[in-house]
């Protein structure tokens, strides 16, 4: 009789299917002939069934910690990006285990590290990067459990560093930018963690869904007394500031700058020993960010589970923040944890077909930044284009 091993590695082809980041920035190609990698030691392959896209890669990974000057993205994306596979975040079935304790057949979630891609039939991932997947059920996963948890990692993984290490100072927490994908999976996971309040600040559209996301007090960012109305919520002061729309766009030049704001209204919105975090900032912070990273030894440094830069000469509570990818699969746990209880569930508002035309639907949306929760891919089964 055979065993579900042998089966898993008899259907695991020689060459695969793989979207790659095109010619040109903001371009994406399908590629058909692929070798299906190997697992190398401390390794294991995953057919992908859903991939959960993220700013970060329709960006092209570092395309919004550079100066805007045309020329020389068009460089660093003909010599550092182009033919790199997008995508960090999958979910899948495990089909070659023979370098870990996982059991072939195993729903799994995770993380791949930066530019080896996930928008791949069959990735190989590193056993510190990839959990069980949650199902609530002990039925065979479907499609729509594969999307949800594909959805999660990035968001997942950012919210928990992000606040897991500040627990004694999370009464109190203020999300900007909070309907996004990031900012959804932030309202819930501040909740989890037991904040006593949780203030979001976003459109007034999106005020329905961030109270269904855990938010007790929700803001409209285009309120035009916006600083009176974050003293007039019922969280203030806020001990916790998770910023995520603050960045260097261009299209962001006349709108409210929330650090400038802050740091003029500190004594009266932000608590005594306030922690702030942004997930973008100018180019010369990430360059210093990038330089403390090499010397305090990478992204698990001397300041803990994740790596920061202080921005410029605001208070040292100010800090750039960038995820943790490598030993992430014990954080990985705690998010399916809280998915198997109930606590936590990102929000997925299209899911897009394994094309080139699909893939750049998906970036283009996220980058229209008209998106609530989250886009994700589909891999398998296949979807038509008639089906988005």
């Amino acid at each position: 009789m055979m065993s579900s091993s042998d089966t898993f590695s008899r259907q695991i082809p020689p060459l695969m299917r793989t979207i790659v980041y095109g010619k040109t920035v903001g371009s994406y190609a399908l590629r058909h002939e692929v070798t299906v990698p190997k697992p190398k030691k401390n390794q294991i392959l995953v057919r992908v069934h859903a991939v959960g896209l993220n700013p970060v890669d329709a960006k092209g990974v570092i395309g919004d910690k550079l100066p805007r000057w045309d020329k020389l993205r068009n460089v660093v994306h003909e010599h550092a990006v182009k033919g790199h596979i997008p995508g960090f975040d999958f979910a899948g079935t495990v089909v070659d285990a023979s370098q870990s304790s996982f059991a072939v057949g195993t729903a799994v979630f995770g993380t791949m590290p930066p530019l080896q891609g996930t928008l791949a039939e069959y990735i190989a991932v590193p056993l510190d990067q990839v959990w069980e997947m949650p199902v609530k059920s002990a039925t065979t996963p479907t499609s729509a459990d594969f999307v949800n948890a594909a959805a999660l990692p990035l968001v997942g993984l950012t919210g928990l560093q992000c606040l897991q290490p500040h627990l004694e100072n999370l009464p109190s927490v203020l999300v900007l930018g909070a309907s996004g994908g990031t900012g959804h999976v932030m309202l819930q996971i501040a909740q989890c963690l037991g904040a006593r309040h949780v203030t979001a600040v976003c459109s007034a559209k999106n005020f329905d869904f961030c109270e269904e996301n855990g938010a007790t007090d929700v803001i409209d960012y285009h309120e035009p007394e916006l600083m009176k109305k974050l003293q007039e919520a019922s969280g203030c002061p806020y001990d916790f500031v998770m910023d995520c729309v603050t960045s260097e766009d261009p299209r962001d030049k006349d709108k409210v700058h929330y650090p400038t704001l802050l740091q003029e209204q500190k004594d009266s919105l932000l608590s005594p020993n306030y922690v702030y975090r942004r997930l973008g900032g100018a180019t010369s912070d990430w360059i210093r960010a990038s330089l403390q990273r090499v010397v305090s030894g990478g992204a698990g440094g001397p300041k803990g589970s994740f790596f920061w830069w202080r921005l410029g000469a605001a208070s040292s509570n100010e800090q750039l923040f960038w995820v943790r990818f490598h030993q992430t699969c014990h954080e990985l746990e705690q998010l399916a944890q809280w998915v198997k209880e109930g606590k936590l569930k990102p929000s997925v508002q299209e899911v897009y077909p394994f094309s080139e035309k699909g893939v750049q639907s998906a970036m283009d949306a996220i980058l229209s930044r008209r998106v609530r929760g989250k886009v994700v891919v589909q891999i398998y089964p296949q979807l038509s284009e008639q089906e988005v």
